[in-house]
């Protein structure tokens, strides 16, 4: 079944907690802090525009790429509502290929945990450095073993809403490393009842010195690694990394 596939439609409500103008604001104080002066961003792994439209709204010139159909429909439409101009891609972040060469490439919302073989990982990282300018930078974040562990694993959640309801198991193996999320969900039809859909959702821990070996095959220098959305160094005690680093261009490779 499809990430991210019927839950598209309600992903938006259950997530409304989220303060993504925040996180946006974030994002965009850390590539500040390290002086970058984007002007175009591409954003991998986008769903339904949550970090894409407060930037486009800020200015930037935006580019979404994301592998679900359904998330991207809730993308487009929420971009036409906010009166801002989006380009949007369906295409698998390992294999993403855009007409884009941009200043920034971001990936947030934990989407990257979403790729389980490291290989995969790894393309995804050469996917960034390839649509990245020289001298560009790449932020992104991970949910960490720790969340998995402590935060997530082995608990059950629930939310009730107007229209929609949802039960979320999850399972955390310390084997693998791999987060199994099984979501039911139960979405109002028009004739007043519900109807129940099934969605298997897993996500992989990586250790941070595999990522830096990783950045460092795909031609990025890391810069830093904070915690969550702190200015915080980012530790094994960590629930979130968010993960800076950059693209080489000839001055660095001077100054190595």
């Amino acid at each position: 079944m499809e990430v991210y596939g019927q839950f598209a439609s309600v992903y938006d409500l259950f997530m409304n907690e989220v303060d993504y103008d925040a996180w946006a604001a974030q994002a965009e104080a850390l590539w500040q802090k390290a002086g970058f002066a984007p002007k175009t961003l591409l954003e991998m792994g986008c769903g339904t525009g949550n970090i894409t439209i407060p930037l486009a709204k800020k200015g930037f010139a935006m580019t979404g790429v994301d592998l679900s159909e359904d998330m991207l429909a809730q993308a487009e439409k929420k971009a036409q509502q906010a009166g801002v101009s989006v380009d949007f891609y369906c295409q698998d972040m390992c294999q993403m290929d855009v007409p884009v060469a941009a200043d920034g490439v971001l990936c947030l919302c934990d989407g990257l945990n979403y790729l389980l073989e490291p290989e995969d990982m790894q393309e995804a990282f050469f996917a960034a450095a390839e649509h990245l300018k020289d001298g560009g930078f790449f932020l992104f974040d991970l949910n960490t073993a720790q969340k998995f562990r402590q935060m997530l694993g082995n608990k059950t959640y629930a939310q009730l809403e107007d229209r929609a309801a949802y039960i979320w198991e999850n399972d955390f193996d310390e084997e693998t490393q791999i987060n199994t999320y099984d979501v039911t969900f139960f979405l109002e039809e028009p004739n007043g009842l519900y109807r129940r859909v099934e969605e298997v959702h897993q996500e992989r821990a990586y250790d941070l010195c595999v990522i830096e070996i990783m950045l460092q095959n795909a031609g990025f220098r890391l810069l830093s690694v904070t915690d969550g959305q702190t200015e915080e160094p980012g530790s094994n005690e960590s629930f979130r990394w968010t993960i800076l680093a950059a693209k080489k261009d000839w001055e660095d490779e001077g100054d190595e």
